[in-house]
């Protein structure tokens, strides 16, 4: 019965293969909302599947998984396991390599790294805003669920709700942190995925100077975003001061997903890092598509003009997937993909640097995600 065997092959083949192929492709959970939870409006953002990393990394991927099918194939059908090995290394052996090769920014002409900078650069921005914007619902997700728990909890110590309604109603509460961080947690998988191709193709540029932004060193930034400081990395920590949108602030240390400030007189605080951005000097910037300028860095900010396509802008500060425009007497923030830099450093040095804050912030992000998973886990009527 050799025959059915060998015809069996290359179904074997495929269904190996496609697995492979498939892990290429973004999945996530599927979770249901209630119609009675006021926070699942901030979920959205974690239910997107796109990836966002760059696309000579994402060669490389489809590449070697193409590479291994193409093998296994190879090999069941001609019943040579040592000719399909080598198909799938030669397969995926001259994907990768024309692909780094491409990306190889030492072996680049002027005109070529130039458009390879812009290509990596629009990259970043990409990446930034999907980080940025994630932490920002994460943050309003997590302030959300905490006022949810707090109701049920100021409910029963008022008499208002017996214990055991009180009760039934945390478990509710439960079933959507367990609902948040099964969708959080896929999202900082795709995140992780993302972050690993990036990382590889910015080292393609320069490695070295990637290490070392990759360390903390104190900086001066701009407050993106208004709101309070506080004594300590923790919202509940109290307040140690209001900070103003466009106020110039020193970073001296980093906590996770927070920034250390000096406040002057010997004062410091904390504020999230969603609401900084790195002080950059003034650089040329020219309006690339129409989009919203607002008064704060979040998409949720109101309007303050239109970016003009061929427009010179001034960018003075920088975060992932945002710029600091100067207007005079004001600050506005726009995304960093409205924008496109008048001249391109061809040392790379501002892309490698973008790239290491980016992945400082997706670092942060998924410390957030942590922390909502240990909130969940701590869920009761008398914490």
């Amino acid at each position: 019965m050799p025959a059915p065997k060998k015809k069996a092959l290359p179904l074997l083949a495929v269904a190996i293969s496609m697995p492979l192929l498939a892990a290429c492709q973004p999945q996530g959970p599927v979770v249901v909302d209630a119609p009675n939870d006021n926070c699942a409006v901030h979920r959205a953002i974690f239910r997107q599947t796109e990836s966002s990393f760059n696309e000579v990394a994402q060669g490389v991927a489809l590449s070697a998984a193409g590479g291994v099918a193409a093998g296994l194939l190879v090999g069941a059908l001609t019943g040579n396991s040592r000719a399909g090995l080598v198909t799938g290394l030669s397969v995926a052996a001259v994907g990768i390599t024309a692909t780094l090769v491409n990306a190889n920014f030492r072996q680049l002409d002027q005109e070529a790294r130039r458009q390879a900078l812009l290509q990596q650069t629009v990259a970043v921005d990409k990446y930034g805003e999907r980080v940025t914007g994630a932490t920002q619902s994460l943050e309003r997700l997590s302030d959300c669920r905490r006022g949810q728990v707090a109701a049920i909890r100021a409910d029963l110590r008022s008499g208002a709700t017996p214990r055991p309604v009180a009760e039934a109603r945390l478990n509710e509460v439960r079933s959507w942190y367990e609902g948040d961080t099964m969708l959080v947690g896929a999202f900082d998988q795709r995140l992780a995925n993302d972050t690993r191709q990036l990382e590889e193709s910015t080292r393609y540029v320069d490695a070295t100077v990637y290490e070392q932004e990759r360390s903390f060193r104190p900086y001066s930034a701009i407050l993106a975003r208004g709101g309070p400081a506080y004594v300590a990395p923790d919202a509940g920590s109290g307040q140690a001061g209001q900070l103003s949108v466009g106020q110039t602030v020193q970073v001296t240390a980093q906590s996770g997903g927070w920034l250390q400030i000096s406040m002057g007189r010997g004062r410091s605080g904390y504020v999230r890092s969603t609401y900084l951005a790195r002080s950059t000097g003034s650089r040329a910037y020219v309006g690339g598509s129409e989009q919203s300028l607002r008064a704060e860095a979040t998409d949720s900010a109101a309007e303050v003009g239109r970016v003009a396509n061929g427009s010179p802008y001034r960018v003075v500060g920088t975060m992932p997937g945002w710029l600091v425009v100067d207007q005079g007497p004001s600050k506005s923030f726009v995304r960093a993909t409205a924008l496109r830099p008048a001249q391109v450093d061809n040392s790379g040095r501002e892309v490698v640097s973008s790239a290491a804050t980016a992945v400082a912030a997706r670092d942060a992000f998924s410390q957030g995600a942590t922390g909502l998973a240990s909130e969940a886990r701590r869920l009761s009527l008398d914490g």
